[in-house]
């Protein structure tokens, strides 16, 4: 397999803390060259799910510690996050 090569110049990180309704990573545009790795913090007591604005049906489930792949996305305003309980953690480094 292929992968376009992209040099980086920048990328950003950032942590957080969701609840039972979904919320968006960003809510302005923030424009991504590559994607993006989402990890629930290892000290949380449920699975968070991260994708769209339906993520808490149809999002990616991460439990406690666990990370997603890359995801290839264009924006972060386009990515949710939302847990099975208040409070859960998590942290994401994108480029």
């Amino acid at each position: 397999m292929i992968v376009d090569q992209v040099a980086v110049t920048d990328f950003w990180t950032d942590a957080g803390t969701c609840t039972t309704t979904p919320q968006q990573l960003k809510t302005d545009s923030f424009p991504l060259r590559k994607g993006i790795v989402l990890r629930a913090n290892s000290g949380n007591s449920q699975a968070i799910c991260v994708g769209n604005s339906d993520a808490k049906n149809t999002g990616y489930i991460l439990a406690p510690g666990e990370r997603t792949p890359l995801l290839q996305v264009d924006n972060l305003n386009k990515l949710f996050v939302v847990a099975s309980a208040d409070s859960q953690g998590y942290s994401w480094f994108a480029c």
